[in-house]
């Protein structure tokens, strides 16, 4: 074999060994596992949604399900959780030794080769035609050894990185994590005291707290206590909230006040969550219905036909919406 050949054949082989490093070490998708492990526990100390046992990475990852059970993309779901948290709460890559090993060791493992080849220039005995068999010989040895070492290395990291995954504990070793299925085990309280601990610390960002403060209060709106929800929604609104986490606290609260009789400001924080955020879906159905109840279904229209074209609307909800569109053109 020739120097020249051998070079060429060193580089293929370390160009396959990188892509197939970089394959498997990609980003899993497609389940909640997957995206736990690339979503960062807000309340604890460098921990992925997928490694901490606190009630609020359970909660967290009860959200991710419910997102892709509404046909959610990975990438739709990180995009919620980002609005709501902050680009903090992505952990992308992810911050772990396995992951850094994945990344690092396909690209000592190509530097090393290229090194390889550009000794193998400088050293080649004489020309192509004079290659003696002893450089030939050679040759094929530093290719082989390349190779071996190359693909020897990569599989390490791969191997090292599965293991190094966080993982919950009491979770197999396969990474199959056990979804948490019972909310009703998930206390209030501890979340309350967490957020109320972290505001008193000044060291969490305010998106980052608002994110946490918007699951509370959804906890209490789910329940019926519109009182404890009122109050946390109006925390929100106060601690400089993105526009995304300002028009779901006004939806909210627009719905508790239409339901306390209090059409009017109703109204007013329906008209403001749209405003601030188009794509809230959910207020625009909050204020279809207040409007439908009032008698005023004119008004309704324009808001039901977006709703019937919106993506992040429940397949389940849509005939009652498209019900509601033929009531309110009759």
């Amino acid at each position: 074999m020739t120097t020249r050949a051998v070079q060429w054949s060193v580089l293929a082989i370390l160009g396959a060994v990188v892509a197939w490093a970089l394959v498997i070490g990609a980003p899993g998708t497609g389940t909640a596992d997957d995206l736990a492990e690339r979503l960062a526990c807000p309340v604890c100390d460098g921990e992925s949604v997928a490694a901490s046992q606190t009630d609020v990475a359970r909660s967290m990852y009860a959200q991710i399900e419910r997102l892709q059970a509404d046909g959610l993309s990975d990438a739709e779901v990180l995009g919620w959780f980002e609005e709501r948290y902050g680009p903090e709460i992505l952990l992308d890559p992810p911050r772990d030794l396995g992951g850094i090993l994945l990344w690092a060791v396909p690209l000592l493992a190509a530097g090393a080769g290229i090194a390889v080849v550009a000794r193998l220039r400088r050293h080649r005995p004489g020309t192509e035609e004079g290659d003696t068999a002893d450089g030939s010989t050679s040759s094929a040895r530093t290719l082989v050894t390349v190779g071996v070492v190359g693909v020897v290395l990569v599989a390490a990291a791969f191997a090292l990185g599965s293991f190094l995954q966080p993982r919950a504990q009491g979770t197999p070793v396969s990474g199959d994590l056990e979804a948490p299925t019972d909310l009703a085990s998930i206390s209030d309280e501890t979340l309350a005291a967490t957020i109320a601990s972290f505001e008193a610390s000044g060291d969490v960002p305010a998106t980052q707290l608002n994110g946490m403060r918007l699951a509370l209060a959804e906890r209490y709106f789910e329940a019926g206590d519109y009182r404890s929800a009122t109050s946390v929604f109006q925390e929100v609104l106060v601690a400089d909230p993105t526009d995304t986490q300002r028009s779901e606290a006004l939806g909210r609260l627009g719905w508790i006040l239409w339901v306390n009789d209090e059409a009017e400001s109703a109204e007013v924080a329906f008209r403001q969550a749209i405003e601030a955020q188009p794509a809230n879906g959910e207020a625009r159905y909050f204020y279809a219905l207040m409007l439908m109840d009032q008698g005023r279904g004119a008004e309704a229209v324009p808001l039901l036909e977006a709703l019937t074209t919106d993506p992040s609307v429940p397949e389940d909800l849509l005939p009652e919406i498209e019900a509601m569109l033929e009531e309110a053109r009759a």
